[in-house]
């Protein structure tokens, strides 16, 4: 399975916005958007091949079968929410789209071998693996120069899913 083929399971829109109260009812009123839950997270990423930490606002919410995520970045590992963006252009500016990897962990770690198989390299990766019936882990890999966005790869345990209604069951 090539990495094209994770486009099949294209599951959230992400965007990133100065102010996130705003940009979130842009959203709700240009694209119908709703269910947004807000939560700021600060936690440890490898960011670029080093443990940073990174501090954000994050909304998630719902447009028909896809997740609409609005990322407020703080402080810290932040720069590839930042890069090249022009904050005071646009409420809301698209950042990446986001892919699930389904199937067990061991799913996670082929894809991972595809990323570095194709040239690409991860600039974020974050793994919560703390119990074993509750991990997520995401990574972004900067697709920019071939697809103008970046890409991120979602994966969580059934255990995830059962505490967040917003993702869909991988348990498959």
């Amino acid at each position: 399975m090539g990495l094209g083929s994770y486009y099949a399971n294209l599951f959230q829109l992400g965007y990133v916005a100065k102010d996130l109260d705003r940009a979130i009812a842009l959203l709700e009123k240009k694209l119908g958007a709703s269910g947004f839950a807000v939560a700021e997270y600060k936690i440890p990423v490898e960011f670029r091949g080093k443990t940073r930490d990174l501090a954000m606002r994050v909304a998630m919410g719902n447009a028909r079968d896809h997740q609409i995520e609005v990322i407020q970045p703080l402080s810290g590992a932040v720069e590839h929410y930042r890069e090249g963006i022009d904050f005071d252009r646009s409420t809301v500016v698209f950042h990446h789209v986001g892919l699930v990897v389904p199937g067990a962990v061991d799913a996670w770690h082929a894809m991972e071998e595809q990323v570095h198989a194709s040239g690409d390299e991860f600039t974020v990766k974050f793994a919560s693996d703390h119990d074993p019936n509750f991990q997520v882990r995401f990574a972004y890999v900067d697709t920019r120069a071939h697809y103008g966005h970046y890409t991120e790869y979602l994966w969580w345990s059934v255990g995830a899913k059962a505490g967040n209604q917003h993702i869909p069951d991988l348990a498959r």
